[in-house]
């Protein structure tokens, strides 16, 4: 399934299987800030890192990704892993890296170590949140080998 990635300016319409696309082979570098309704690939994140509703439980298989939530008082980071039903709480230990809880076979509390796209801090997602204008967006990430 061809999702295009939050990070790639190019969309490959060759690539996606959905041959009866309105938007299928039009231009689309840089056509985030655009709604679907004028030819933006209905597969193809927004500046805030949205697909049309329709595609929203395809996207979630496709790669990982956080939704973050900012309000006043709190950053809230959700973490959704392509093929996993839950959504996952983000933590963040000071001066290391993301990470997330799971269980492993035997029921002991693993920490996953995560890697949120151009956040490593709280104040960076703030800082992002000012600068799209947004308080609910997407980030790719990328879940890392080791454990914290």
């Amino acid at each position: 399934m061809y999702f295009p990635k939050f990070t790639e300016e190019n969309v490959e319409c060759g690539k996606c299987e959905k041959a009866n696309c309105h938007s299928r082979e039009k231009y689309q570098r840089n056509k985030r800030h655009f709604s679907y309704q004028s030819g933006r690939c209905p597969r193809l994140p927004d500046t805030k890192g949205f697909v049309i509703e329709e595609e929203k439980e395809n996207q979630k298989r496709a790669y990982p990704f956080v939704e973050i939530i900012v309000s006043e008082e709190a950053v809230k980071i959700m973490i959704n892993i392509p093929n996993d039903k839950k959504r996952r709480v983000y933590y963040r230990k000071s001066l290391c890296a993301w990470y997330y809880v799971i269980k492993d076979k035997n029921g002991n509390r693993m920490k996953k170590a995560i890697r949120i796209d151009g956040c490593t801090s709280w104040n960076d997602v703030r800082a992002y949140s000012n600068y799209i204008h947004a308080s609910h967006f997407m980030l790719p990430c990328e879940i890392c080998v080791y454990e914290i």
